[in-house]
Formats: structure tokens, sequence, C-alpha cells
């Protein structure tokens, strides 16, 4: 028996349900590859102009998960859809804070260690929120 798997045609082919299942993971390594390759960027290249790339390496990302999530629906790959589109859109909202913060310490001259704390408290959070969702899809689980 046979499942219908999702596609943006407008023939809906009727597959097994492992195939459909197999293309949304893929989907999903690819994401957090994008992800991870953007935290590289935006943290690690920071001095090197890396934060560019990095961000752009993010909108990649968001806008697969954007354009695959339909094919997801029903399935355990459902919730790791909501999670990379809200570790997105929270990621950038903690960018712009720190943004705003690293500004106003370095204006003030009060230290830079301190400014790059405040850099490394969003990039260790979005290492956690790749790391679990990576490794939630390679155990075939939910991300919650």
């Amino acid at each position: 028996m046979g499942i219908a798997c999702s596609s943006r045609s407008s023939t809906v082919i009727t597959v097994s349900a492992p195939s459909c299942i197999e293309s949304v993971v893929t989907t999903l390594h690819i994401i957090y590859a994008l992800f991870s390759l953007g935290v590289l960027g935006a943290g690690v290249l920071y001095l090197f102009g890396g934060h560019l790339a990095g961000g752009l390496f993010w909108i990649a990302g968001v806008i697969v998960a954007y354009v695959k999530r339909d094919d997801a629906k029903g399935t355990w790959a459902e919730s790791h859809f909501r999670w990379i589109i809200s570790t997105f859109w929270w990621g950038l909202l903690w960018s712009i804070v720190c943004g705003v913060l690293v500004f106003v310490l370095v204006i003030m001259i009060i230290t830079i260690p301190l400014a790059i704390l405040v850099w490394l408290i969003p990039t260790v959070w979005a290492i956690y929120r790749i790391a679990k969702g990576w490794m939630n899809t390679l155990n075939a689980k939910a991300v919650a």
C-alpha cells in the first residue's frame, strides 16, 4: 500500500512511505548543514567578514524549510521544520539585540571581551538548537 507523497506539481504520485520520508530527511540534513555553516560563518569567521556569509546560509536554510515543510505534514519530521523556522526567527531577533548591545558596549568603551561574550550567547544557543534538531533527525524522532 502506498501513500500520496506531496509535491509542488499538480500530479500526485503514489509511492511507498519510506521514499517520502527519505526525501524529507535529506532536506532536513541540507537545512541543518546550511544552519551549521551559518553559525560557523557568523561565529567563527566574524573577523574576516564571515558574518555576512553566515546570514546568507541561514536565509537559504529557512527558505528551503518554508518551501519543503508541507512535504513533512503528518510525520515526525514536521516538528523539525517548525523548529528550524523558529530557530531562524529567534536567532534573527537575538542577533539584532546583541548587535545593538555590542555597538553600545564598544561605543562606551566598556570592554571588548564583554562584547564578545554578548555575541557568544546567541551563538551557543544556535549551536544547541542545530545539534538537538540534527541528532533527533538522525534518530528519526520529533523535536520538541
